[in-house]
């Protein structure tokens, strides 16, 4: 009966980790639809930002979630009320992905997202400001255009969403949700393991 037991807590471990790794691809794929969305609806470029570096992440309890390559939101290039000039204004809130998975940075998996130098973003999560062109707390982007595409001059950009705690991302991991962006129609496939491309 233990061992029965001790097989049935794995698998269900395994199980509950492949359910947050979805989880977290889910809510990226997600965004970016609503940022592509955004884009063609009210013909502003708009961005899936990412937190991909952060000072806080150091100074962090050990049993705390970290911030970096797990904290998303939709930004667009829109007037202001202030200004007639349009500038980056935040669209939705800062959302967090399971605190178990993050986004891997590994190069050989991840293509990091970036703007043209035109483009700079930046954004404040948690009082500390952003940026996408900063050395220290960096905001990686990918920037949806008007016609529904990607501001990557043609390049394909990709994701991928692996089981990672307390800031180490486990970069070798059979359990991955992979992310396509056409730059073209800036739709997404998505790729898991074992599964069929969608």
């Amino acid at each position: 009966m233990s061992l029965l037991a001790t097989v049935a807590m794995v698998n269900m471990g395994g199980l509950n980790q492949s359910s947050q790794v979805a989880s977290g691809g889910n809510l990226i794929v997600d965004m970016a639809n609503l940022a592509r969305q955004l884009a063609v609806t009210h013909e502003a470029n708009t961005a899936l930002a990412i937190i991909r570096a952060s000072a806080a992440d150091n100074a962090a309890d050990v049993g705390q979630p970290k911030i970096g390559l797990r904290t998303v939101c939709v930004m667009q290039y829109l007037p202001t009320t202030t200004s007639s000039s349009p500038q980056w204004q935040m669209v939705t809130p800062w959302q967090s992905l399971p605190r178990s998975v993050s986004i891997s940075d590994d190069s050989t998996q991840s293509t990091v997202f970036n703007s043209s130098s035109t483009d700079n973003l930046s954004a404040t999560y948690r009082n500390v400001s952003y940026e996408s062109n900063g050395t220290q707390n960096v905001l990686a982007v990918l920037i949806f255009t008007p016609e529904g595409g990607l501001d990557t001059n043609g390049v394909t950009k990709r994701m991928r969403v692996v089981p990672g705690k307390g800031g180490k991302v486990d970069t070798s991991a059979v359990n991955y949700y992979d992310i396509v962006f056409d730059p073209y129609s800036g739709g997404s496939k998505i790729f898991r393991p074992g599964e069929e491309v969608r």
